[in-house]
């Protein structure tokens, strides 16, 4: 009797364990699931933003497929885990330590946290500005080639300007349509390194060349272009410009998020937009004074390098940049042409 009664109270206690056990594994099954979805959606809020993550999910239930996401969405879960395993490990590291050490950890772990509160500004401050650092560069790299570029345009069109046959200039080349073709130029080659998600306001633009320039752009990645690929582009590139610009400092944004053809849209505006060109002839020599303002859009760094503006309608942070290009003049054309 005594048997039975011992096999019962076994089996009771072991189903009970088995029942905590199941409980308690239930329960940090939980916490781990709640922990990883916690740091994906941090992390995807810090990271892509919340009007991006809202355009991810109209997309996706426009087209009724999550495919297209799919990929990027569990890389993003592993880099999710990763980062709640770390934590999960250094908490549980932190709290299993007993008697001295662990008022040694204590100790340490108020001083770490301390530590850490000094050191997080400084340390995102450093990655901010190593990256504005390597985006000035670029900029500067181009704005070197973006000088030359416009003063060679000059240096090309200026002779059209002369009189001809009592004229006052050839073909009707004005100085201000030399100067506009050279900002042009340079815009085009800074267009790979001006911002893409802050829109600009480009009413002030009253250029035709502008427009087939910023067509041409477009055009050119149409995979098989149509026969009247040239409208299409003007339309086109008129409506991907016209779009709901940021004003909040994102690290992701600074890096730009728009697809390539928007991307060449938006840039080569912003990059016309903040320029100037004038136009220098000293007889001897013909060339450009070309100032462009480099807008800071990475957070927390911009008074760092730059100074307070306003280009286009657009207040933020700009490094202002001045290059003198200069070449000897060519030698002037004959002023009356052939009559045939």
């Amino acid at each position: 009797m005594n048997d039975e009664t011992s096999k019962s109270q076994n089996k009771d206690r072991s189903t009970g364990r088995w029942s905590v056990g199941a409980s308690r594994a239930a329960g940090e099954l939980v916490v781990h699931l709640t922990g990883v979805l916690l740091v994906a959606v941090t992390l995807a809020w810090m990271t892509i933003g919340g009007t991006h993550l809202q355009w991810m999910v109209e997309v996706t239930q426009e087209w009724g497929d999550a495919s297209l996401f799919a990929s990027e969405l569990a890389i993003h879960l592993v880099v999710s885990l990763a980062a709640w395993t770390m934590l999960y490990l250094i908490g549980k590291a932190i709290w299993s330590a007993k008697a001295e050490p662990g008022r040694m950890i204590k100790k340490a772990r108020g001083t770490v946290m301390t530590e850490t509160i000094i050191i997080l500004p400084l340390l995102l401050t450093l990655i901010m500005g190593l990256s504005q650092v390597a985006v000035m560069n670029l900029a500067s790299m181009l704005f070197n080639y973006a000088s030359s570029q416009a003063g060679r345009t000059v240096w090309l069109w200026h002779p059209e300007t002369y009189p001809a046959n009592d004229e006052a200039a050839r073909r009707g080349v004005t100085e201000d349509m030399v100067i506009d073709m050279a900002r042009i130029q340079a815009a085009a080659s800074l267009a790979p390194v001006a911002p893409s998600d802050f829109r600009p306001d480009e009413s002030q633009i009253d250029s035709d060349n502008f427009f087939k320039m910023r067509a041409s752009l477009l055009a050119s990645q149409l995979a098989v272009p149509p026969n009247d690929s040239g409208r299409i582009a003007l339309d086109g590139a008129q409506n991907l410009n016209d779009f709901d610009g940021a004003t909040e400092y994102r690290f992701y944004r600074a890096l730009d998020t728009a697809s390539y053809p928007e991307r060449s849209v938006r840039k080569f505006t912003f990059a016309y937009l903040a320029l100037d060109v004038e136009l220098v002839d000293t007889g001897e020599q013909v060339g450009v004074t070309i100032h462009y303002s480099h807008k800071v859009t990475f957070p927390l760094v911009g008074h760092l390098f730059g100074s307070p503006g306003t280009v286009a309608g657009l207040p933020g942070v700009y490094i202002n940049m001045t290059r003198d290009i200069m070449y000897s003049s060519q030698v002037p054309p004959n002023a009356q042409l052939p009559e045939q």
